[in-house]
């Protein structure tokens, strides 16, 4: 061989050496910066941790702090009280569902209408149960501007009605 290829030879070599040790510092690098992170994100995560706890703690302190002032005995009762209107709605409820079906119905309207005066009768809720009218009192059913709207509804109901034929004809 010649020196020159020698040469050649050595300064590859030298080369490849000083990449290898240039690699190896990279990797050294490398490992102590994510050592170094990897130790951030722990004392994070820690921190984290330690800041849930606290916030967890206060609350279960403050949520026992409220359970117990909570009377059971008046909880109790309340739910009975609760229990029983809610059964006094669905009563309720059913009878107007079993109304609403004898009027869709049609049948038996006048029975219903006539039972409904005699009951009310009995009660004592009938209209010749109530006081007679002092002087200068009388029974307005409606303003005279309602009055007024009503009719002017009722006018205009009749205007757009199908009897009064399909618009732009006629």
């Amino acid at each position: 061989m010649s020196v020159t290829a020698i040469i050649a030879l050595s300064i590859v070599g030298s080369l490849f050496v000083i990449l290898l040790l240039a690699a190896a510092g990279i990797l050294i690098y490398l490992l102590i910066m994510t050592r170094r992170a990897t130790l951030d994100n722990v004392n994070t995560l820690r921190l984290l941790q330690e800041s849930v706890r606290s916030t967890l703690e206060a609350n279960r302190v403050h949520f026992d702090a409220k359970l117990s002032t909570l009377n059971g005995q008046e909880l109790a009762e309340a739910a009975k009280i609760i229990s029983q209107s809610a059964t006094r709605i669905e009563r309720a409820a059913i009878a107007f569902g079993q109304l609403a079906a004898e009027l869709l119905s049609g049948e038996g309207v006048e029975e219903i209408h006539s039972t409904a005066i005699e009951r009310a009768r009995r009660s004592g809720l009938g209209p010749e149960s109530f006081a007679p009218a002092g002087p200068g009192e009388r029974y307005t059913s409606a303003s005279r501007t309602a009055t007024g709207d009503a009719e002017a509804i009722l006018d205009e109901s009749r205007d757009n009605s199908f009897d009064s034929g399909i618009a732009g004809e006629g």
